[in-house]
């Protein structure tokens, strides 16, 4: 068996599972009085930008949402491009650091900013793109 290849989708479901995961709980989480009152504040709170005016609450929505979207579609392109690099080792190999380095620089920004979920979804994606990248090396 290629392990690798299995790794590879274990890293790129990582990615899918965290977007939907957090689109689901932007959209449809229950929310507390005090979160209510917080999101209130954030409504009422003017941003202006060339061509737009919105609110705080808005643009949070709208950047929390394109991040959802955003983490899904970068596990869906990861799973579409990944057999296309497999008869080509050096692209995999390639491909397979890249998918590293981004989970990992994914993975220090989920410490710094964020809580467990987003920690341990990064820390799956970082682990396995990481062996992909380490067992590609060691057979090429």
């Amino acid at each position: 068996m290629q392990w690798h290849r299995l790794f590879y989708r274990i890293g790129s479901w990582a990615f899918i599972l965290l977007g939907g995961g957090h689109l689901l709980t932007l959209w449809f989480a229950p929310r507390t009085a005090e979160q209510d009152a917080i999101l209130e504040v954030m409504r009422n709170f003017p941003v202006r930008l060339p061509g737009s005016d919105g609110n705080l609450y808005l643009y949070h929505v709208g950047f929390s949402s394109t991040m959802g979207v955003l983490l899904i579609a970068y596990g869906l392109q990861a799973l579409a491009i990944g057999p296309l690099c497999a008869h080509n080792p050096a692209a995999e190999r390639r491909l397979f650091a890249l998918h590293t380095g981004v989970s990992v620089l994914a993975l220090l920004l989920s410490l710094k900013f964020f809580f467990i979920v987003p920690i341990a979804f990064m820390s799956v994606a970082s682990l396995f793109y990481g062996l992909c990248f380490f067992l590609k090396r060691r057979t090429a």
